[in-house]
C-alpha cells in the first residue's frame, strides 16, 4: 500500500505541474484491480460525487493512461473533486468513488474517504465485478421414450431435456412424485452433450392417464426454469400377489387349555386391493381357513386363538394366505406364524361346594382338586354371576411340585351384604403366580361351573 500512495504521489506531481491552475484543484486518486474473469479495468469509467449525488452532480475519469492524462499507471484514475458540480471542495469533505457500467456490464465500489488538506487523496482499492446473472436456463426438447408404459414399476421410460444456459448448469431435477418417485428426482448429463435424462418406471400405485412431469433447471446464478415432460401411463394386468409381513403371535407361547389366547397379526399389502386373508389353524385345534380382520386404517390383520385341550405341545408354524381382488396369493408356506403351544402345569381336577347354600354376608367355601407337573406358586380364581349379572369372587395360593396333587384346596368366596339372592354359577381357574393379575389371558387350566345359592 505504501508503494500505491508512493506511486499515486509521484503521478500527482508531475500531472500538477502539466497542468494549468493546478493549484485550485483537489484530486481524488484510486486504484481498480481487473475483474476475477481477466476483463481489464482500464478503459473503464470512474466518478467521483458527494454523498447521495451519483445520478446527478458527479465527475468522471477514465481508468489507466488517456491521451488526457498519459503519465497514469495501468489500473489508476485521478479526478479532480473541485470540479464536482454544486461543491467547492474543503479539508473534511466525504467524497465517494465508484465504476460505473459502460455497457459491457462491469462496476466497482462504491468506495469513500475523508479528504484531507493535502494536494489528492487516495479512495481505497476497488476490484471490478462482473454484473450479476439473471438469465435463467433454456430448456427444449422435453421427451419421454416411449411416450407410454405400464403402472407396472418395472416397465421403463427414458425422460430427456435439452438444457442451456449462458453461464453454467447446476441441477436439473423432475418432479415424479405422480408417478411414485421423488419430486426431484436428478437427470444426468449425457456426455458432452447439452442433454439431460433419466429412466423412470411408473409405479403399481400409480392413476392411469397422462402425466405432466415438471423438469426443473438450475444454473450456477441459481437462476431457475420449468418445463414439463408428458407421460401416459396405462393399466396392467395386475399378476402381483399380495405382500405379507411382520407375522407375529403375542403372545407368543400359550397352554393347549383352549382358553389361553394369543393374537395373531400380518401386514399385507397390494396394488389393488385385498380380497381375503386366512391362516391354517388346524394343527392346534382350529380352522384351515380361519378368517384374518383388518384392523382399522391399517394394512395389518389379526385374529385371536386358542390351543385345543387336545394340541401336542410343541412349536407350530401356522400359514398364512393372503389373496388380492385379482386372485392373486401369496404361497401358503411363504409366510408363517411361529406359535409355541405348552402343556399344562397345573390341572384343576374338580370343584366342588361345601356350603352351597348362605347368606349375605357370609363366605361360600369352595374346595379345589387339582394336580401339577410343574413345581411353583398358583393363583386359583373362583368366580361366578347370578342370572341378573351380579359377580362373586374369591381367591387363593398354592404351592405346588412337580407331580403333587391335592384335593382339598379350599378358596373363600365372600358374599357381599347387598349381593342379589339367587343361585351363582361358580367358575374356578388356575395362574401361575406370575401371571396374575397382569395377564388374564394366560390361565392355565379352568373347572366349573358348580352352583351356589344366596338366601
Amino acid at each position: 500500500m505504501k508503494q500505491k500512495i508512493c506511486l499515486v504521489l509521484v503521478l500527482t506531481v508531475a500531472f500538477l505541474a502539466l497542468i494549468s491552475g493546478a493549484q485550485a484543484a483537489h484530486w481524488i486518486s484510486g486504484t481498480v484491480n481487473d475483474a476475477a474473469d481477466a476483463t481489464p479495468a482500464n478503459g473503464h469509467t470512474v466518478i467521483i460525487y458527494y454523498e447521495g449525488e451519483n445520478q446527478t452532480n458527479y465527475v468522471s475519469g477514465i481508468i489507466g493512461p488517456t491521451a488526457e492524462q498519459p503519465g497514469l499507471l495501468t489500473n489508476m484514475y485521478m479526478i479532480d473533486a473541485e470540479s464536482i458540480p454544486g461543491h467547492t471542495w474543503q479539508t473534511g469533505d466525504v467524497i465517494y468513488a465508484e465504476v460505473i457500467n459502460n455497457g459491457d456490464g462491469y462496476t466497482a465500489g462504491p468506495v469513500s474517504m475523508t479528504t484531507t488538506g493535502g494536494g489528492y487523496d487516495v479512495e481505497p482499492t476497488m476490484t471490478l465485478q462482473a454484473a450479476p446473472d439473471t438469465t435463467a436456463p433454456v430448456i427444449t426438447n422435453p421427451t419421454a421414450t416411449p411416450p407410454s408404459i405400464p403402472a407396472d414399476g418395472t416397465t421403463t421410460s427414458v425422460l430427456s431435456a435439452t438444457v442451456t444456459d449462458n453461464v453454467g448448469i447446476a441441477s436439473v431435477t423432475v418432479n415424479l412424485l405422480s408417478i411414485g418417485g421423488s419430486a426431484t428426482t436428478a437427470m444426468t448429463k449425457v456426455g458432452a452433450t447439452d442433454v439431460y435424462s433419466v429412466t423412470t418406471t411408473a409405479d403399481p400405485a400409480t392413476t392411469l392417464g397422462i402425466k405432466s412431469l415438471t423438469v426443473t433447471a438450475t444454473d450456477t446464478s441459481a437462476n431457475t426454469a420449468t418445463s414439463s415432460i408428458s407421460l401416459t401411463v396405462t393399466s396392467v394386468p395386475d399378476t402381483f400377489a399380495p405382500s405379507v409381513t411382520n407375522p407375529t403371535a403375542t403372545p407368543s407361547t400359550i397352554y393347549a387349555n383352549g382358553i389361553a389366547t394369543s393374537q395373531l397379526s400380518v401386514t399385507v399389502t397390494d396394488g389393488t386391493g385385498i380380497a381375503s386373508v386366512k391362516v391354517d389353524l388346524s394343527a392346534i385345534g382350529g380352522s384351515a381357513t380361519t378368517a384374518m380382520t383388518k384392523v382399522g386404517a391399517t394394512d395389518v390383520y389379526s385374529v385371536t386363538t386358542t390351543a385345543a385341550p387336545s394340541t401336542v405341545p410343541g412349536t407350530y408354524n401356522l400359514a398364512v394366505t393372503a389373496t388380492d381382488s385379482s386372485t392373486n396369493a401369496n404361497t401358503n408356506i411363504s409366510v408363517s406364524i411361529s406359535l409355541t403351544v405348552q402343556a399344562l402345569p397345573v390341572t384343576i381336577t374338580s370343584v366342588s361346594v361345601e356350603n352351597p347354600t348362605a347368606s349375605r354376608a357370609q363366605n361360600f367355601t369352595v374346595r379345589i382338586a387339582m394336580s401339577s407337573t410343574v413345581t411353583g406358586w398358583y393363583v386359583v380364581v373362583v368366580s361366578g354371576t347370578a342370572s341378573g349379572g351380579e359377580g362373586i369372587a374369591g381367591i387363593g395360593t398354592v404351592y405346588l411340585t412337580a407331580g403333587q396333587s391335592i384335593t382339598n384346596m379350599p378358596v373363600l368366596v365372600h358374599i357381599p351384604s347387598q349381593a342379589t339372592t339367587g343361585s351363582y354359577s361358580l367358575y374356578a381357574g388356575a395362574y401361575a403366580i406370575g401371571d396374575y393379575p397382569a395377564s388374564l389371558a394366560s390361565i392355565i387350566d379352568h373347572e366349573g361351573p358348580v352352583t351356589a345359592t344366596v338366601t
